[in-house]
């Protein structure tokens, strides 16, 4: 009955949040459009702020307290959505928050076995991938709420009901963001929800497989900002600086909207959660390998080719 409470109650607090919170922000926090945008017109950001500490009072009245490490990352977030911080000091609190997490991982021990420096090495710029992915992924309308929503809903099957509470707040989100959206996360929001997906998987599964069906059910939202992150690299980008590569910006580059973008993403994480559901390995893993098929599928033949995006950047920065 507590839990029920809880995702009703969490439900309607954002969407009551989400009707007094949008005014304000459109006076004091507004999104402005600019050459690496994918709107063409100001909307209020830094809704994440609430969201994440709606989430994480119901997630701590059922006992969920390792929520409460991820608010310092919604509340760098936030600072940095008021006014733009220094790049290392937002990584050095994804860094410590990162580091808390591999000391409580339940798994902790059986990777001692392994060689303890590369291990934690490993981890620390997984998770603090993790965050930053979803801060890049969260670049047109629907496209985070949506597939989170998908993912926090396998893991309330697979691993507790009480995130149901993280899926109830997403979908009173989503009604306010999908395309065209009235609100936007904001760093705040995206980053909270990076650290929080980065704790279900390093904190909360009970086995090294789990772990890695969970980090192959993120692969929508996970494929895309590594492979563009590494195709930077080759080209000799400065992969810190912002652009408009993602395969999801050049999807709607060649004329789809962001709804239809978001449903294509949507579709790739729906038939992962049936597989992982099935509980075959083998079919997780099929499907995996068949998003990057239809991920290279739609950046070949739907998407505008990376190449011409990353000259028509260029050109405009000159």
């Amino acid at each position: 009955m507590q839990l029920l409470l809880s995702v009703l109650f969490s439900t309607l607090l954002t969407l009551l949040t989400l009707n007094l919170g949008i005014p304000i922000l459109s006076k004091y926090l507004l999104d402005i459009p600019n050459e690496r945008s994918s709107h063409f017109k100001a909307v209020p950001t830094g809704y994440g702020i609430f969201l994440s500490l709606i989430i994480s009072i119901f997630l701590s009245i059922n006992q969920h307290y390792y929520v409460l490490i991820c608010l310092p990352i919604a509340i760098i977030g936030f600072i940095d959505d008021l006014k733009p911080l220094s790049s290392k000091l937002r990584y050095c609190v994804q860094l410590l928050f990162s580091y808390f997490i591999i000391q409580h991982f339940s798994l902790i021990s059986e990777l001692r076995s392994l060689n303890y420096f590369f291990t934690l090495i490993f981890l620390l710029l997984s998770i603090t991938a993790i965050i930053n992915f979803f801060n890049f992924i969260d670049g047109i309308d629907g496209l985070i709420g949506s597939n989170l929503l998908i993912y926090f809903l396998l893991i309330s099957i697979i691993i507790s009901p009480v995130y149901l509470i993280v899926c109830g707040s997403l979908v009173a989100f989503l009604y306010f963001n999908w395309q065209p959206a009235k609100v936007f996360l904001g760093d705040s929001g995206s980053t909270f929800l990076g650290a929080l997906t980065a704790c279900t998987i390093f904190y909360d599964t009970p086995s090294i497989d789990k772990t890695i069906l969970l980090i192959c059910s993120l692969s929508s939202l996970l494929i895309d900002p590594f492979t563009t992150v590494i195709r930077r690299l080759f080209y000799r980008e400065n992969i810190f600086q912002p652009h408009k590569l993602f395969l999801f910006q050049r999807l709607v580059q060649s004329g789809l909207s962001h709804s239809r973008v978001s449903l294509i993403y949507c579709a790739a994480s729906l038939v992962i959660f049936i597989t992982v559901l099935s509980g075959n390995a083998i079919f997780v893993y099929s499907s995996f390998i068949c998003t990057i098929i239809f991920g290279t599928y739609l950046d070949r033949f739907v998407a505008v080719s990376f190449k011409d995006a990353l000259n028509l950047s260029k050109k405009e920065k000159n």
